[in-house]
C-alpha cells in the first residue's frame, strides 16, 4: 500500500487581516512579508518553515519600526497564543538561517538587511502551558519515515458527518459492559473564559513561571546578559563555582571598567507551589516573570492583589482596599518595579512593602485555568480521567480557595493537550504513524480512507482507519476456530467522532482473541461492507482467509447495516444473533416474566432439532402469541438455537460476549485523540499477547486449563449412565433418570450433538470413553 499524501483533520482557517498593496518606491518605507500558521521543522539537518499562509504589512517606516510592530501584526492576524518571531538570515551560522527576535535591537538589525524593500518574518506559535518548564513529547514514538509536503493539505470546516445530524457532542456508549462515562463535554464549558478574562486583561498569560531557591553564585553581568549569541533562544548556564546560601538568594556582582561592585538579588524560577520571596533591588528577567511571581504570592496567601501598572518598562501591584466600620482601609502590601535599562527588558524592584493587614479571600481572580494546569499537571498526567469536581475539591483543600467547575475542566484539557498534542497535530501525523507500523511490523494490514468530495474524489480529510496487526493475524490463522464476533462501540470525548468496529475470535482455551479493528464515521451498510471488504487486499475477509464460507460463523448483535453487508459479501456464511439481545426484543414485544425467559433460553440451548421442536410445541400450548413471535421468518432458529447451528466451528456460543470484554478493556482509550487511542490499543494487544504466551507455557499438555476443567466436570457424571455397546464403534448411553443417546467413538459424534458442536466429548461420550478404559482428553477436537 502506497501512502503519498498527508491527512489533516478538518478545522476552520484563520482570516487574513493584512492585505499586500503595491508600494511606490520610497527608501523610508518597506513591507513585511509575514509567514504564519505554519511550523518550523528540521529537514536534512536544517530548519525550514512548512505550511501556513502569507500576509503582508505595508508602509512600515525604517526609523520607527520596533518589536511592538511585530506584536501588533500578530494581534491583527488573530493570534492570541504565545508567538515567537524569526527572521531569515542566509549568512547565519545557526538555526539553519532563522534568527529569533526578542528586542527592538534585533528588529533594527533585521531592517538593515532589507533588500528590495521587503523583509520576511516567520511566526511560530506555541500552544504549550509552560514550554520552558515542561518538556513533554506528543506520544512516545520516534519516527524516521520522513515528512510529507504541507502543500497537499486542505483545510475544511466540518460541523456534521454525512448521514448524521446535530453538533459534535459526547455520545453515551450503548455497550452493556460500559457503565462509566465522562459527564462533561466541550460544548458545556468551552464557550467562554469569563473567569480568566480579568487577569488576562492586565497580565499576559504566556508567562515564564518564576520563584525562589536562588543560589549564591557570583557571575559577571556581561556573562549573564551579553555572552549569549544574540537572537538565539538559550538558557543561561553558570560557568563559575556556586555555593548554596541559607537566605535562598543569589547575589549578582556587576563589574565595570572601574572594578566597582553593585550587589543585587536575582530572582530564580518558581518550582511547584513554592512561596516567592520579594525584596527591594531584586531583579526579574521579564515583566512576565514578575507578574507570575505576584500571582503565586496572591494565591498562596489568599490576598486580592491588583495590577495598577502592567507595562513593558514598569509594573506596580497593590493589595486591595477594604471597608472596616464604614472606613476604607488600604492594605500596605505594594510592589513597584521599573526597567533596569538592559536590552532584554529586565525589571528591578524599586519599592516593596511585604506587610498585609487584610483578611483572606476565598475566590481569587488571579487563579485561572493556566495556573491550575501547571500546579496539577502531574496529578492529571497520572490520572487523565480525573473529574473536574475532584480537581475542584483538591483546590479547595490545598489552597482554601473556590474555583469554578469550568475552570477545572479547562485546566484538565490544557494538561491533556500538552501531553497528547492537539487534535490537528495527531491527525497530521497519522500517515507517518501508518508508515512506521508497516516498517516495524511487516505483514500488518493498515488502511486509511479519506473523505471523498461531491465528485467522489478523495480529499485530505480523514474518514476511516483499519488495522489488523501481523501478530494477531498469524495467531488467529494458526490457533483459533473459524468463528468471529463483530461489534461496534461509540468513541467518546469529541476527539475522534465515530465508532470503533472490532472483530474478535475464540482461541484453543475458549478465550477471546481480538483480531482487527477499524475507526468509522458510523455503523451502516457502507461502513460494515468496508470493514469486511473482500475487494481490497487489506481488509478482514482476506486477512482472516475466509475462503470456504459454509464452514465459517459470524456472531453479532444484529447491528444496523451488518445484515446487508454479510448477505452481500458472505452469502453462505452462518450468521448467529446474540440471544441476549433477542431476549430483550422478546420482552419489549410484550413477553416479560421469568417463565417465558426460561422457556426461550431452553429453546436456545437445545442442541438437537427433536428437542427444539418439542419445546416449541410446549410453548405454543401455553403462550401462543410468544410462539408466533418466535416463529417469524426474521427469527429463524438457525440464527439463535444450537439445534440448528453448523458443527464445523466447534463452538456453540450463544452470546456475542466475545467483543464485550474487549470493549471494556479499551474503555480508557476510547475518549482519547486518535493517535493516543491507537497507541493505547497497540500497547494493550502487545501486553496481552505476552501474557497469553507466558500463560500457555504453563499448560500441562496441548489442552488449555478451561478445557481440562470442563472434562473433569463431565468425568464426575460417569456413574449416572449405563453403557451398552452396539458394535462398529457405536454405544448406547442411557441416563439413569431417563433418556438415551447414541455415541460413535470412531466418528466422534453423539446424537445429542454437543460433542459435534463443541469438539469436547459430551457427558454421554465421556461415560463411554471412560468405561472403555480410554482418556476423554484424547478425543478433543484439534480446534
Amino acid at each position: 500500500m502506497h501512502l503519498s499524501k498527508r491527512v489533516a483533520i478538518a478545522y476552520p482557517t484563520a482570516t487574513q487581516f493584512l492585505v499586500h498593496r503595491h508600494l511606490d518606491f520610497n527608501p523610508n518605507f518597506f513591507s513585511i512579508k509575514v509567514h504564519h500558521g505554519g511550523n518550523l521543522t528540521i529537514e536534512g539537518g536544517k530548519n525550514s518553515y512548512v505550511g501556513g499562509q502569507v500576509s503582508f504589512s505595508d508602509y512600515e517606516e525604517r526609523d520607527k519600526v520596533s518589536f511592538h510592530n511585530l506584536n501588533e501584526i500578530g494581534r491583527k492576524l488573530g493570534i492570541n497564543d504565545e508567538v515567537k518571531f524569526y527572521c531569515k538570515v542566509p549568512s547565519s551560522h545557526f538555526d539553519g538561517g532563522f534568527k529569533l527576535m526578542r528586542t527592538d535591537n534585533d528588529v533594527l538589525k533585521m531592517v538593515r538587511q532589507i533588500k528590495d524593500n521587503v523583509v520576511e518574518i516567520f511566526l511560530a506559535i506555541s500552544n504549550s502551558i509552560i514550554d520552558d518548564l515542561l518538556d513533554v513529547n506528543v506520544g512516545n514514538w520516534e519516527w524516521d519515515c520522513g515528512t510529507f509536503p504541507e502543500s497537499g493539505i486542505t483545510i475544511e470546516n466540518i460541523d456534521t458527518i454525512e448521514g448524521l445530524s446535530g453538533t459534535l457532542v459526547e455520545v453515551e456508549d450503548d455497550s452493556d459492559s460500559d457503565k462509566n462515562y465522562d459527564e462533561f463535554n466541550d460544548s458545556d464549558y468551552e464557550l467562554s473564559d469569563e473567569d480568566d478574562r480579568l487577569y488576562e486583561d492586565n497580565v499576559d498569560d504566556n508567562t515564564e513561571w518564576a520563584g525562589t531557591q536562588l543560589s549564591n553564585t557570583r557571575v559577571p553581568s556581561q556573562t549573564l546578559y551579553y555572552n549569549i549569541v544574540e537572537g538565539e533562544d538559550m538558557e543561561y548556564k553558570d560557568e563559575g563555582d556556586s555555593t548554596d546560601s541559607d537566605d535562598g538568594f543569589r547575589s549578582w556582582d556587576e563589574e565595570d571598567g572601574d572594578n566597582s561592585l553593585n550587589k543585587a538579588l536575582v530572582f530564580k524560577a518558581i518550582k511547584g507551589r513554592e512561596e516567592p520571596i520579594f525584596g527591594n533591588g531584586m531583579i526579574f528577567r521579564s515583566r512576565h516573570q514578575l507578574a507570575e511571581a505576584i500571582r503565586q504570592h496572591s494565591i498562596l496567601n489568599g490576598k486580592e492583589i491588583r495590577f495598577l501598572k502592567n507595562e513593558t518598562t514598569r509594573v506596580r501591584a497593590k493589595c486591595k482596599t477594604y471597608e472596616n466600620d464604614e472606613e476604607k482601609i488600604d492594605c500596605p502590601w505594594e510592589l513597584s518595579a521599573t526597567d533596569k535599562g538592559v536590552a532584554n527588558k529586565t525589571l528591578q524592584v524599586k519599592k516593596y512593602n511585604p506587610n498585609h493587614n487584610c483578611g483572606r479571600i476565598w475566590n481569587n481572580r488571579l487563579m485561572n485555568s493556566n495556573w491550575l494546569a501547571r500546579i496539577y499537571f502531574d496529578d492529571i498526567r497520572i490520572t487523565p480521567t480525573m473529574k473536574p469536581l475532584a480537581i475542584q475539591e483538591k483546590v479547595r483543600h490545598d489552597f482554601q480557595c473556590d474555583v469554578s467547575e469550568s475552570q477545572c475542566y479547562r485546566a484538565r484539557g490544557k494538561v491533556l493537550r500538552k501531553i497528547q498534542g492537539t487534535i490537528e497535530d495527531q491527525y497530521a501525523r497519522l500517515w507517518d504513524y501508518c508508515n512506521e507500523i508497516m516498517r516495524s511490523n511487516p505483514d500488518t494490514s493498515v488502511y486509511i480512507r479519506l473523505k471523498p468530495d461531491q465528485d467522489g474524489i478523495a480529499t485530505n480529510v480523514f474518514q476511516r482507519f483499519y488495522i489488523c496487526w501481523a501478530a494477531l493475524k498469524k495467531g488467529f490463522r494458526e490457533g483459533c476456530r473459524p468463528i468471529i464476533g463483530v461489534d461496534g462501540t461509540h468513541l467518546k470525548g469529541g476527539h475522534c467522532l465515530g465508532q470503533l468496529l472490532t472483530a474478535v475470535g475464540v482461541d484453543a482455551n475458549d478465550q477471546t482473541f481480538p483480531v482487527a479493528y477499524a475507526i468509522v464515521e458510523q455503523e451502516n451498510t457502507h461502513t460494515w461492507t468496508w470493514f469486511l471488504q473482500v475487494y481490497y487486499e487489506y481488509h478482514l475477509i482476506p486477512d482472516l482467509q475466509i475462503l470456504n464460507q459454509p464452514t465459517w460463523t459470524i456472531i453479532s448483535d444484529k447491528q444496523k447495516g451488518l445484515e446487508n453487508a454479510i448477505k452481500e459479501l458472505l452469502p453462505s456464511i452462518e450468521h448467529r444473533h446474540c440471544v441476549r439481545h433477542l431476549h430483550n426484543n422478546f420482552k419489549s414485544a410484550g413477553f416479560p416474566g421469568q417463565d417465558l425467559h426460561d422457556k426461550m433460553w431452553n429453546l436456545a440451548r437445545a442442541s438437537y432439532v427433536g428437542k427444539f421442536t418439542f419445546l416449541m410445541e410446549e410453548l405454543k400450548k401455553e403462550y401462543p402469541q410468544a410462539f408466533t413471535w418466535l416463529s417469524h421468518e426474521d427469527r429463524n432458529p438457525c440464527h439463535w438455537s444450537r439445534s440448528h447451528f453448523i458443527v464445523t466451528p466447534k463452538c456453540d456460543i450463544l452470546l456475542n460476549n466475545l467483543c464485550e470484554p474487549f470493549n471494556k478493556a479499551i474503555l480508557c482509550a476510547r475518549d482519547k485523540p486518535i493517535l493516543t487511542m491507537l497507541e493505547r490499543l497497540r500497547t494493550y494487544f502487545m501486553k496481552r499477547l505476552v501474557e497469553k504466551r507466558e500463560f500457555a507455557t504453563k499448560w500441562v499438555d496441548h489442552l488449555g486449563p478451561k478445557i481440562h476443567k470442563k472434562i473433569e466436570k463431565l468425568k464426575k457424571m460417569y456413574g449416572d449412565f449405563n453403557i451398552y455397546p452396539c458394535g462398529n464403534g457405536e454405544f448406547e448411553a442411557r441416563w439413569i433418570h431417563g433418556g438415551q443417546h447414541t455415541v460413535n467413538l470412531e466418528q466422534r459424534t453423539c446424537s445429542c450433538r454437543r460433542w459435534d458442536l463443541t469438539g469436547i466429548p459430551c457427558q454421554h461420550a465421556t461415560a463411554v470413553i471412560c468405561q472403555s478404559g480410554l482418556q476423554p482428553e484424547d478425543y478433543v477436537s484439534e480446534w
